[in-house]
């Protein structure tokens, strides 16, 4: 592996048990979206379930979420206010939105602001599900190292005009220095 390639481009998340995070009040939504996760072979998981929007955060902050299926309706929190907060809180943490609204507006917008994937309740299966989980976290390591890429460049052409202008500047005062005589 190259050392400046982003580690998903390997696709460890196969071979490495994913901790799944399922942000879900409703039981029943939630045991058929366990069973969707258990039927998918694609790779290990080990699948973590809460049901409030606190819940989730307490969870991502004692361990580590690949990725968070999240329900836009919890006790404690609605809409898509549900994943500003625990975007802002992890952002580097792909969030899957898992909604009973089939409405594409709302869709787009939600992915448009960050949302890896945006599914309907009652409308996909666990080929879409797994699909859309590897891709989402795939999306989210190029996203993060195209980041960290663009910081590095941007970083190294701060230095290369420094330099530009420090060399400017010393060959500006030797040519004051030889012409002063």
């Amino acid at each position: 592996m190259h050392p400046a390639a982003p580690p998903s481009v390997n696709h460890e998340y196969m071979t490495q048990k994913l901790h799944i995070l399922v942000v879900e009040d409703n039981f029943g939504d939630f045991i058929l979206i366990e069973q969707m996760l258990l039927e998918i072979r694609d790779f290990q998981k080990d699948i973590l379930h809460v049901t409030t929007l606190a819940e989730a955060t307490k969870r991502m902050e004692e361990q580590h979420c690949d990725v968070v299926l999240l329900d836009l309706s919890l006790p404690d929190s609605y809409g898509i206010d549900s994943f500003h907060r625990l975007s802002k809180l992890f952002p580097q943490t792909p969030v899957i939105i898992m909604s009973g609204l089939n409405d594409t507006r709302f869709a787009n917008e939600a992915v448009k602001q960050g949302a890896q994937e945006y599914l309907v309740k009652g409308e996909f299966e666990e080929r879409l599900l797994a699909k859309s989980i590897s891709y989402s976290i795939e999306r989210k390591a190029s996203m993060e190292f195209s980041v960290k890429v663009k910081k590095r460049i941007a970083c190294s052409l701060k230095i290369t005009l420094f330099r530009c202008t420090s060399v400017r500047k010393i060959r500006y005062r030797l040519w004051e220095l030889t012409n002063r005589q």
